[in-house]
């Protein structure tokens, strides 16, 4: 192995970490928490602007897109199209 593909090995995660995909019942969503601290808690290294518009659109994005690909995942789980 070569130093890139050992530190790959190391990187995943083993598969009991993560519940099935089939665990998630259908119409179940994630949402995106609150942050425990306010957005202007880290200035002056970061600004409360920056900070708003990381967490409420670039984080939330990611919750959006988390969701459609789990509703994907059951209507093709339903039609048994889980095809590779």
């Amino acid at each position: 192995l070569n130093s890139l593909s050992a530190a790959a090995s190391v990187a995943k995660p083993s598969s009991s970490t993560f519940a099935p995909l089939s665990s998630v019942a259908k119409g179940d969503s994630f949402s995106l928490p609150d942050l425990a601290y306010d957005y202007a808690a880290l200035e002056p290294s970061v600004n409360a602007e920056i900070m708003e518009l990381h967490h409420s659109k670039h984080h939330q994005t990611y919750v959006t897109n988390l969701n459609a690909a789990l509703d994907k995942y059951s209507d093709a789980e339903a039609k048994g199209d889980l095809g590779a």
